[in-house]
């Protein structure tokens, strides 16, 4: 059997391409913001490192909860722009890290960044006060985009 089929499709012009890079640059620039990475696995640790610095920003990592916390309560107030945070962890999980760093700061915005996908999962962490939840492996466009609709832009790129 041979089917074809001819589709019709008009190109891009040159001006609609550059309208997208425009569009693009205006969901926010993350050069230069700073994000606090709470991950006990150092090769996740490493990943979500590189992505986010060729990204322009500048990451903390902190290999527990605990080590989360302590280096939270020690920056100075919006040091950060925001959190990633892992929820299984040794000495102190991640939904307990939220739960503490909520009582000190109720606008830094946390992102659960875990390999655990169930429903109930998700829900836990969103009521221990994470804004929004990640499942791992990171998908580094949508783990951009998060980071873009809670770090709001100090410059526009045009």
């Amino acid at each position: 059997t041979t089917v074809i089929i001819h589709l019709e499709i008009p190109l891009a012009a040159k001006e609609q391409i550059v309208t997208n890079k425009i569009a693009d640059n205006l969901i926010g620039d993350l050069n230069g913001k700073k994000v606090l990475l709470v991950e006990d696995h150092p090769l996740n640790t490493e990943i979500a490192e590189k992505i986010l610095e060729n990204k322009g920003v500048t990451v903390v990592s902190a290999k527990n909860g605990l080590d989360g916390l302590n280096k939270f309560r020690s920056s100075d107030q919006y040091e950060f722009d925001a959190i990633l945070m892992d929820i299984r962890m040794p000495v102190m999980d991640g939904l307990t890290a939220t739960a503490e760093i909520r009582k000190f700061d109720t606008n830094i915005p946390i992102v659960a960044l875990t390999a655990h996908a169930f429903e109930s999962d998700k829900v836990a962490a969103l009521k221990s006060g994470c804004n929004d939840y990640l499942v791992k492996p990171v998908d580094k466009a949508r783990l951009m985009s998060v980071l873009r609709k809670y770090c709001h832009p100090s410059t526009l790129v045009l």
